[in-house]
């Protein structure tokens, strides 16, 4: 980012607690949930994991209802 001119000294680098992604799969699903999470400006990126489908469905919900498709 330097070359390109970025001023990036007052950047800080660090790794915030966030759920494990433990298949080969659900990584469409994280992304997502993560970007929603830092969107709403949420302090936390925690968000429940054991079922991995109820986080599909609500995520295929979201879409539709904000769709224009009849």
């Amino acid at each position: 980012m330097r070359k390109l001119g970025v001023n990036v000294s007052r950047w800080k680098c660090d790794t915030v607690a966030h759920p494990l992604q433990e298949d080969t799969t659900s990584c469409g699903v994280f992304a997502l949930k993560f970007a929603e999470h830092l969107l709403e400006g949420s302090s936390s990126l925690q968000f429940p994991t054991s079922n991995i489908d109820d986080l599909r469905r609500e995520i295929a919900t979201t879409i539709m209802t904000g769709s224009d498709c009849v």
